[in-house]
């Protein structure tokens, strides 16, 4: 393999990486929402460890700094995507795909 197409396999793994961590970080937001859902309280761990402000808000907020950054991480994403594109001829979404 030549080092053009190593760097390249290299760069679309990283953004494959960079779309899958993106995703992951809607695991706590999905796990909020199911717990608003339902009707649950907040968890226990946020009134043990005596936060300085313990209203409702406080313990969501945190939440809503995750998607704050989403449209600059697909932008980044799609830049990668598209350099990729015009550098080989393919747009490599599933890096380990040779077609």
């Amino acid at each position: 393999m030549s080092q053009f197409k190593t760097i390249v396999t290299l760069i679309a793994w990283f953004n494959f990486s960079l779309a899958i961590a993106g995703l992951i970080k809607f695991l706590p937001l999905i796990y909020l929402l199911s717990l608003s859902a339902l009707g649950m309280p907040p968890d226990l761990g946020y009134e043990v460890a005596g936060a300085a402000n313990s209203d409702h808000q406080s313990h969501y907020a945190w939440s809503l700094d995750l998607i704050s950054d989403t449209p600059l991480i697909m932008l980044v994403w799609m830049l990668v995507l598209w350099t990729l594109r015009k550098l080989c001829g393919r747009t490599m979404i599933l890096p380990w795909r040779k077609t």
